[in-house]
């Protein structure tokens, strides 16, 4: 919000009377509503991560590269309609992290998606309101038949696609939030199975949020990521994809993945993955 005032000496005041000012101010202020009501479904969430990580093994995670060339030829393979770069990315690895583990036959797999809600709002939020915003959506595909990368993407593409002006109205009355959760979480529970028929994974983007624009006061950083995605004692948490803006410019991607160790070494020597990203290639720096 804007505060404008004006401030004088009185008359005969041996103090001059003081220029008129105009002062900006932001309110910073969280909204009462929704997203006090998401707390509890994002706990929820945590929970059944942290179920998943303890009963699995070790994990390794490794930091992907994609330069904007790779993502536009990439995207260029997609006969889906404006596939983003998110899109593109996650079906990529999505299609490529299965085939690592195909030695286990799954026979369905799920992607879960964060999805940032405030650009998909028909009323815009002030720009100083502060909290995380945002909605969990799930894609599932079946892998019978070995389907190419493009279904994957179009699986994801359709799932973000459902988070609406329409949806969102209807996730701020409260009741229809809590009954479209469960039913996510009910998607989830079939899909993250202890046997080995089905496999879920997560991706997780913070591409577009400005960080690498953050300036406390000393200077916008050289470098942003994201790391320590822990469960409790467990670190890293298994099947988690994380998409940031690189340093590299150009709409550049950075992509840290976390899979089981045994399914890592497979995964990065896969021929689609190698064509359009480069395993931890040197950090570049922001002047």
């Amino acid at each position: 919000m804007k505060t404008i005032g004006r401030s004088g000496g009185s008359s005969g005041s041996s103090v001059g009377e003081a220029e008129g000012y105009a002062q900006e101010c932001l309110l910073f202020q969280a909204d009462e509503g929704l997203l006090s009501r998401t707390v509890s479904h994002v706990r929820e969430h945590q929970r059944l991560s942290i179920e998943k990580a303890k009963a699995g093994g070790k994990v390794e995670t490794q930091r992907l590269v994609f330069t904007g060339e790779a993502i536009s030829a990439l995207k260029s393979q997609l006969t889906i309609d404006h596939p983003s770069r998110t899109v593109a990315i996650a079906g990529l690895i999505w299609k490529a992290a299965l085939d690592a583990r195909s030695r286990r036959a799954p026979t369905a797999s799920a992607a879960v998606s964060l999805v940032n809600v405030r650009p998909r709002l028909k009323t815009p939020l002030p720009d100083g309101c502060i909290g995380n915003l945002y909605w969990i959506t799930t894609a599932v595909a079946e892998t019978s038949g070995d389907p190419g990368m493009e279904h994957f993407a179009n699986r994801v593409k359709e799932s973000v696609g459902r988070v609406d002006g329409e949806l969102l109205e209807k996730l701020a009355a409260g009741v229809e939030a809590h009954r479209q959760f469960h039913e996510q979480l009910e998607g989830l529970a079939a899909s993250n199975t202890t046997d080995d028929s089905a496999s879920l994974y997560k991706f997780f983007s913070i591409l577009r949020m400005g960080l690498s624009q953050v300036d406390f006061g000393w200077g916008k950083p050289s470098w942003v990521t994201i790391l320590g995605f822990t469960a409790d004692d467990v670190a890293p948490v298994p099947n988690l994809v994380c998409l940031m803006e690189a340093t590299a410019g150009g709409g550049a991607v950075e992509a840290w993945v976390s899979l089981d160790e045994q399914e890592m070494p497979i995964f990065l020597q896969h021929p689609h993955l190698l064509q359009y990203a480069t395993v931890n290639p040197r950090i570049q720096l922001i002047p």
